[in-house]
């Protein structure tokens, strides 16, 4: 049952509060608000490791060049259980599992790659600022997340 904040019944608030509330039995309305809090509490971790732990290593090189942002990279790991819990109990209404919290990581390749990708090229090509770069890192996955998460977060009927 939802809550009736507005209870005198058409008045304009009334209507407002009813639309508003649909809106939540739309699963990709709920996905985006689950993925707004997510990418606020991933942003806030990445820069306060990145000014905390990574202040005078920030990037790791790896072979052939590539470089990683250890900030992003260990902000992934530490909050995908969260990030897990968010997506099944209110993005997709469905039950928690430690099957499919194992498994939610594979939803994160994807974002991990395109993010690092972005952080590349916003921080080391265009010479943005972290600040910057994170934030548009982290809006760039949003569209193909959706598909791929609830794949992974919702039992086939």
């Amino acid at each position: 049952m939802k809550p009736i904040i507005f209870k005198k019944e058409g008045t304009q608030l009334n209507r407002l509060e009813a639309w508003a509330w649909s809106l939540l039995d739309h699963s990709f309305i709920r996905f985006l608000l689950a993925g707004g809090l997510n990418t606020a509490l991933g942003y806030g971790t990445t820069l306060l490791l990145r000014y905390t732990v990574f202040v005078n290593e920030p990037k790791w090189i790896l072979p052939f060049g590539f470089e990683l942002d250890g900030a992003n990279t260990v902000m992934f790991l530490l909050l995908f259980p969260v990030s897990y819990t968010i997506q099944a109990l209110f993005a997709f209404r469905t039950t928690w599992s430690w099957k499919r919290l194992f498994l939610y990581p594979l939803s994160s390749i994807p974002n991990y790659v395109i993010q690092q990708s972005f952080i590349f090229i916003f921080e080391s090509v265009l010479m943005f600022p972290p600040e910057i770069s994170y934030a548009l890192s982290a809006i760039a996955a949003i569209p193909i997340m959706y598909v791929i998460i609830k794949l992974l977060v919702v039992k086939k009927r």
